[in-house]
């Protein structure tokens, strides 16, 4: 109880994957393939001010796994078995299985999450 169970930038990788899929138009394999700059960028450019930050404030939901497990499963097919970025797709797709999938008709309207979902 009160544990993480899946590191926070793979959930935020899931975020984009769903979003990006939905909304943008981009295969999952773009957005894997960009997800390295997307945390080279936020190293370089915001952890490193987060000791000087007056407050942090945390975006996420306890219940976001469970929400984002079936849309992540729901992209396998869009990836090649070939692709460069399987091996992470299949990890996060194990670190996702543990997740008891909820039905988005739960998440409230308003919820920022919504940005990701729809």
């Amino acid at each position: 109880m009160g544990q993480r169970v899946l590191p926070t930038r793979d959930i935020r990788l899931a975020r984009r994957m769903v979003r990006d899929a939905k909304f943008r138009g981009h295969s999952l394999e773009k957005t894997m393939r960009m997800w390295p700059s997307v945390c080279a960028a936020e190293n370089e450019n915001i952890r490193v001010f987060k000791r000087y930050a007056d407050f942090i404030m945390d975006t996420s939901f306890s219940y976001e796994i469970c929400c984002l497990a079936p849309y992540i499963r729901e992209l396998a097919d869009d990836l090649p078995d070939e692709s460069p970025c399987q091996e992470k797709y299949q990890s996060l797709l194990r670190e996702f299985e543990q997740c008891e999938p909820i039905s988005e008709k739960y998440i409230p309207k308003g919820s920022m999450l919504r940005e990701f979902i729809g």
